[in-house]
């Protein structure tokens, strides 16, 4: 598998994780208002009264670290990589590096631009304005035993 492939695929699941399916295509459409109503089954959906803005945006920082500190790793572990990571500094411009990246698996186009909590709760706190919190939450929480 090239590198390619593999941060394409990191960074799918994760998104998956975050945003249950949904791209950021979606959930700016939502935000604006192109789009009436979307359904939320991602992580975040489990906890739609989470509002602590700050630490959403320390978890969206903490996660383009993470990402950072990994494909420079990566960079030193693997000399021969066809992804190339020297250019990047800093996690601005890992920032604006993936914004700009698209590539094709299996003749599908990935974007590969870093999922955001900060993006999916902004998402979700217009749901519970226009619909209230059981009209966003996931059913599933519902069922959830401690």
């Amino acid at each position: 598998m090239s590198t390619k492939t593999a941060v394409a695929i990191a960074i799918m699941q994760i998104r998956r994780y975050l945003y249950g399916g949904l791209t950021d295509k979606h959930l700016k459409d939502y935000i604006s208002g192109r789009i009436a109503k979307i359904y939320f089954k991602g992580i975040m959906s489990f906890y739609p009264l989470v509002n602590d803005e700050e630490q959403l945006k320390k978890l969206d920082g903490w996660m383009i670290s993470t990402i950072f500190r990994t494909l420079k790793l990566h960079s030193k572990l693997v000399h021969n990589s066809d992804f190339s990571f020297v250019d990047i500094r800093n996690n601005s411009e890992l920032l604006k590096f993936f914004r700009t990246q698209k590539i094709n698996i299996s003749d599908k186009e990935i974007d590969l631009q870093i999922p955001s909590f900060m993006r999916v709760y902004r998402a979700i706190n217009r749901g519970i304005l226009d619909f209230g919190i059981e009209g966003i939450m996931n059913p599933r929480s519902l069922n959830y035993d401690y």
